[in-house]
């Protein structure tokens, strides 16, 4: 099974991603949160031909996209919150352009893109979630029944 979604949080001693991220080609969901040393996201990831959402919270440091990250086939929906410095440079980056051009949807500090497909993708990585917490809840207790038995 290839992983699908990948979640980082609270990875403060994090300075990068390992360019081998961009290996990672069934990836649709890539959440990054509180990395605060975390500054860019490798070239790499602008190879995510899956991607269909990046949400990056609380990533101070990180001041743009990879280049050609736009351009990547499946994006639908972008989630940016916190960071700052990656809002200043959004603004006048051609990167926002051609994916609104695209119809990709983008939420962050002054920049509210709702579309169709963002809409959708938020609902999928929900449900994604949820499966997630059942499959734990499941696995939790099965652990605990043979704990007991």
């Amino acid at each position: 099974m290839s992983l699908t979604s990948l979640y980082l949080t609270l990875c403060m001693c994090l300075p990068a991603l390992p360019d081998s991220t961009g290996s990672l080609l069934k990836l649709r969901a890539l959440r990054i949160s509180r990395c605060s040393l975390l500054a860019e996201l490798p070239a790499s990831t602008s190879k995510l031909e899956g991607l269909a959402y990046l949400e990056l919270t609380d990533c101070a440091l990180i001041k743009s996209l990879p280049e050609g990250f736009g351009a990547l086939p499946s994006l639908m929906g972008l989630d940016f919150d916190s960071c700052e410095a990656l809002a200043d440079v959004l603004y006048d980056d051609p990167v926002v352009d051609e994916m609104e051009a695209r119809g990709i949807g983008m939420f962050g500090p002054g920049i509210e893109i709702e579309t169709r497909k963002y809409v959708d993708i938020k609902a999928e990585i929900a449900r994604d979630d949820e499966e997630r917490r059942e499959r734990l809840t499941v696995l939790r207790a099965e652990a605990a029944a043979k704990r007991e038995s």
